[in-house]
C-alpha cells in the first residue's frame, strides 16, 4: 500500500517551468508592456500537456530571482530580444553555476539568420541548452517531450544528437539543427489572459498586449518578418472579445493598449475587430490609446478604422525612405507620394492622428535622398515624423554577410537606453547592458553625411 501511494505521488508530480521575458528596471522600464510571446507558449503548453505542467512567468528580474531562490524549475527559459538579452544571459550564467542541471532555453528573433552568424552566437553563448527559432509553441512542447523522455537531463538529449524541430543546440562543437515546424493557426492557441496566466502584471507600470494577427506579406529586408516564412498571415477572432472584456476589467495603469500586429487595418477582418474594441471604450473607457503598426496598404480602411476608434489610434505611413533605389534594395514597395498626400489630407480632415518613419542609411540612401524623403513626409502633411537609425538586426537580410559586404557596410555600437542595470540572484551580484548594431556608412553615405544626415533629423 505503501509503494501504491508512492508510486502515485509520483506519476501527479508536475514538471515545473519558468517562462522569462525579462526588462530592465532604471528610472523607467525598458520594455513597458505584457510579456505576450511567453504567455502564448505557457497556454499553448498547458492546453497540449494538461495536468503534467506547471508554469510561471516573469517579467520583473526581482521577481525571478526570487522564485528561483525558493524553488528551482525543471526547465528555464527565456524570451530574446535586443533590448533584454544579456540579462537574460547573465541569468543563466548564475544559474549554470547554482544548479547546473536547470536546462536553459532562449527563443526569440535576436538570433543569426546564415550559417556563419549561428555559429557566431553559439562561440559566444555556449551556456545555452536549446535555442528554439521561428514560431515557438509547438516548438516547446516538442522540446519539453523530448527532455521528459530523458528525465530532464538536457546533455543526454543532446548526445542522440536527434534534430529537433524549430530548434537549435550544441553538441561537441557542431550544431545540430532540426526541420521548420509548419506555421500554426492562431486560433489553436489560448488566449493566455482567459487561463489567468497574465494576472500577476496588471499593475501601475505594464500595458496589455494582444495580437490578432501573425505575420507580414512583405519582404522588407530590414525586418525579421521579411522572410518567406511569416509572409502569410494568420488571423485570430473567436476569443478576442472575450479577451478585450478580461483585459479592460482588470487594467490598473495608463489606459493603453498594445497591439503586435504588423499591418492593423489593412485586412478586412480588422474592422470588425476595430469594432470590438469600440464596444470596450464605450463600456468602459478603455483603450484610451492603442499602440500598433498600421496597414501599408488600404490606408482608406486604416483611415476608417482611426475614426472609428475616436483618435485612439494613429495612422501609419512607415515609409522608410522615398528613394526608388533604396526601396528597391530593401525589397519594399510604397504607395507614391500623390496618393500618400492625399491619405494624409483625408486623415486630417477627419482628425485621425497620422505619423510617417523614416530609416536613415538603408542601402542607397544619401544625404540627399534622406533629405527628400524628409521633404515628401512634410509635404504629405503628417502630425508627426519619426527618424530611426538603421539598425543591423539578426535574423535580416540585412544583416547577412553578402548583404554588408554588397553594400559596404560599417557600423558601431551603442549602449541601448534604459537597457542596463545591476541585478542579484542568491548572493551573487552581476551587471547586464544591451547594445546595438548601427549602420554608420555604406557605399552611397559617406561618415560625414551620416553625421549631417543625424544633425538634420535632430
Amino acid at each position: 500500500q505503501a509503494s501504491q501511494i508512492s508510486l502515485g505521488l509520483f506519476m501527479t508530480t508536475k514538471t515545473l517551468i519558468y517562462l522569462a521575458d525579462l526588462t530592465h528596471r532604471g528610472v523607467v522600464l525598458s520594455s513597458n508592456v505584457f510579456p505576450l510571446s511567453i504567455g502564448l507558449i505557457a497556454a499553448y503548453l498547458i492546453d497540449k500537456r494538461p495536468g503534467s505542467v506547471e508554469v510561471e512567468l516573469f517579467k520583473y528580474p526581482e521577481d525571478l530571482s526570487a522564485a528561483l531562490e525558493k524553488r528551482q524549475p525543471d526547465l528555464m527559459a527565456f524570451a530574446n530580444y535586443s533590448w533584454n538579452f544579456h540579462i537574460s544571459y547573465e541569468y543563466s550564467r548564475v544559474i549554470k553555476r547554482l544548479w547546473p542541471n536547470i536546462p536553459i532555453v532562449f527563443g526569440g528573433p535576436n538570433y543569426g539568420l546564415e550559417k556563419d552568424e549561428i555559429a557566431d552566437f553559439w562561440n559566444k553563448y555556449a551556456l545555452i541548452d536549446f535555442y528554439i527559432i521561428r514560431e515557438g509553441e509547438e516548438a516547446f512542447v516538442q522540446l519539453l517531450d523530448n527532455l521528459t523522455n530523458f528525465s530532464m537531463d538536457a546533455s543526454s538529449l543532446k548526445a542522440t544528437r536527434t534534430p529537433l524541430s524549430n530548434c537549435h543546440y550544441l553538441e561537441t562543437g557542431e550544431i545540430i539543427s532540426g526541420p521548420d515546424l509548419p506555421r500554426l493557426t492562431l486560433e489553436d492557441i489560448p488566449s493566455p489572459y482567459l487561463m489567468g496566466l497574465m494576472d500577476k502584471f496588471f499593475d501601475e507600470s505594464l500595458g496589455p498586449m494582444i495580437h490578432t494577427t501573425r505575420g507580414c506579406p512583405f519582404s522588407c529586408a530590414f525586418c525579421t518578418e521579411g522572410s518567406p516564412y511569416y509572409n502569410i498571415v494568420e488571423q485570430r477572432m473567436e476569443t478576442l472579445g472575450d479577451e478585450l472584456h478580461y483585459i479592460a476589467q482588470r487594467v490598473k495603469g495608463p489606459l493603453d493598449l498594445y497591439i503586435s500586429d504588423a499591418n492593423f487595418g489593412m485586412f478586412k477582418q480588422d474592422v470588425e475587430k476595430a469594432g470590438l474594441l469600440v464596444e470596450m471604450q464605450k463600456k468602459y473607457g478603455y483603450p484610451r490609446y492603442i499602440h500598433v503598426s498600421t496597414g501599408k496598404n488600404q490606408k482608406e480602411r486604416v483611415i476608417e478604422i482611426a475614426q472609428m476608434l475616436d483618435g485612439a489610434v494613429s495612422m501609419a505611413a512607415s515609409l522608410q525612405s522615398t528613394d526608388p533605389t533604396v526601396l528597391k534594395n530593401v525589397a519594399r514597395s510604397n504607395i507614391s507620394i500623390v496618393k500618400l498626400t492625399a491619405v494624409g489630407k483625408l486623415a486630417n480632415k477627419v482628425e485621425a492622428g497620422t505619423y510617417s518613419e523614416i530609416i536613415l542609411g538603408l542601402p542607397g540612401d544619401s544625404f540627399l535622398s534622406h533629405q527628400q524623403s524628409l521633404r515628401d513626409c512634410v509635404s504629405a502633411n503628417f502630425d508627426n515624423i519619426r527618424m530611426y537609425q538603421l539598425i543591423m538586426l539578426p535574423q535580416t537580410e540585412l544583416n547577412t554577410l553578402a548583404s554588408r559586404q554588397k553594400f559596404e557596410v560599417k557600423s558601431k555600437h551603442r549602449v541601448m537606453p534604459r537597457s542596463f542595470g545591476r541585478y542579484s540572484l542568491a548572493g551573487q551580484s552581476f551587471v547586464a547592458v544591451e547594445s546595438e548594431e548601427i549602420m554608420v556608412e555604406n557605399s552611397t553615405l559617406p561618415f560625414g553625411d551620416y553625421i549631417l544626415s543625424r544633425e538634420l533629423d535632430l
